[in-house]
């Protein structure tokens, strides 16, 4: 499995997409949704600890750049092992919506959110840099195949972003669990396990099945905007070398065509997982 260090290439069009959401959908404009992750504010914590986690919307990690509002949030959540707790505590600071949790129990915590749909109209040129920065080249061979490469690109979008925190010293396995996101990344292991040098495997579910050939990116805070790009196998596994300190992402996107859908042309999801390595 090769992988390609780049740095990131942010299309005039992604830097603008929040402004443009907020004009009405009959307009065209030329903008991408932002991506997703969560931050906490410490994630290696002791049991009880209250952490607060920056859901941040932006095209260069970790730095946010327009806030999700509580209204486009349709599920948020904290995952351990002996329960899920809704997390309803959701507040706009700034630029970012703050999630406030207090896991309790010692072993691994995940901090969901997962958003609504929502959708997006872009020129033709721009669909397709946008397309070929996310490694989605089936989508551009079927729209140049169908003769819509010359139209403008219709999607519906929705995005998923988890937090694995560690909580005390306690290993377990909540680091693995599924918890029914459209597309997911799940680690093979506990990251807080590894050393700075690792290489982690991660795998990408869509619908709950291992998705074959899609672009895995992930970088750090140490990277200075740099990212890794590879691909997963034919069991969806993709490896992920932990090379330096500091907060982690790991992003992935899938992309279908929609049939006989009056408002968009594809439907796409997005996953981002972060964590921290000391």
């Amino acid at each position: 499995m090769t992988t390609q260090l780049t740095h990131r290439r942010t299309p005039h069009s992604k830097r603008r997409g929040c402004a443009a959401l907020l004009l009405p959908l009959a307009l065209t404009a030329a903008v991408t949704a932002h991506d997703l992750w969560l931050l906490s504010s410490s994630f290696i914590i002791k049991p009880g600890q209250i952490v607060r986690v920056a859901a941040n919307s932006g095209d260069s990690f970790p730095k946010s750049t327009a806030a999700v509002t509580p209204d486009r949030v349709a599920r948020c959540a904290l995952v351990t092992a002996a329960e899920t707790i809704p997390l309803d505590k959701l507040q706009v600071q700034g630029d970012s919506l703050v999630i406030t949790a207090q896991p309790k129990r010692p072993g691994n915590a995940i901090v969901e959110l997962v958003l609504r749909p929502r959708l997006i109209t872009l020129p033709a040129d721009k669909f397709t840099e946008y397309l070929a920065e996310e490694g989605l080249t089936e989508v551009i061979e079927a729209r140049r195949a169908a003769g819509a490469d010359k139209q403008e690109g219709r999607e519906r979008y929705a995005k998923s972003a988890k937090a694995l925190l560690q909580v005390g010293a306690k290993d377990d396995v909540t680091y693995a669990r599924l918890l029914g996101h459209r597309l997911e990344i799940v680690p093979d292991r506990n990251p807080y396990t590894l050393k700075v040098g690792s290489r982690l495997k991660v795998q990408v579910i869509y619908e709950g099945l291992p998705l074959a050939k899609a672009q895995v990116e992930s970088g750090s805070t140490a990277m200075s905007g740099n990212k890794v790009k590879t691909r997963t196998n034919e069991s969806g596994l993709a490896t992920i070398e932990l090379s330096t300190p500091g907060l982690w992402y790991i992003h992935a996107l899938q992309m279908v065509p929609l049939r006989n859908d009056p408002e968009a042309d594809w439907e796409s999801s997005w996953a981002t997982l972060t964590f921290e390595m000391k």
